[in-house]
Order: structure tokens, then sequence, then C-alpha cells
């Protein structure tokens, strides 16, 4: 089953918020993305697929903020 844009949008917003905790709990940055990954993949993978891109281009804005980690 699909998700509208409406409940991805609410998703990625959850994900934002849980971004400092998964921080926190995964220091090293290749864990974090591990984790983030793992998460990111279920709202990603539920999004339909005219949505599909925009979700992608939400997650890998996560990436990119302040404070995310470098990849090794």
């Amino acid at each position: 089953m699909t998700a509208s844009r409406e409940t991805t949008q609410i998703l990625l917003n959850k994900l934002v918020v849980q971004l400092p905790r998964l921080r926190r709990e995964n220091p090293d940055p290749v864990d974090f993305l591990c984790e983030l990954a793992g998460l990111a993949d279920v709202i990603v993978d539920g999004a339909a697929p005219e949505d599909f891109d925009w979700a992608v281009t939400s997650v890998e804005a996560m990436l990119i903020a302040p404070g995310a980690p470098a990849p090794r």
C-alpha cells in the first residue's frame, strides 16, 4: 500500500524530529547513516510512485542539514 503525499510528509517530519536522538545514540557517522537509511527506506519505499523522487530528495536534504555527520 502506498502512502499519500501528506502521509509521507508527516513521516518525513517525524524522521527529522528523531535526528538529534539518532545522532546521540549513533555517534559514529557510519552507524548513524545506517540507522537513518533503515528508517528512511521504509518511508521512501511506501511513498506513491509519483512522490518517490520528492521523498528521496527530502531525505537527502536531511543529510546536508547542519550537524549531519559526513560519510566516511
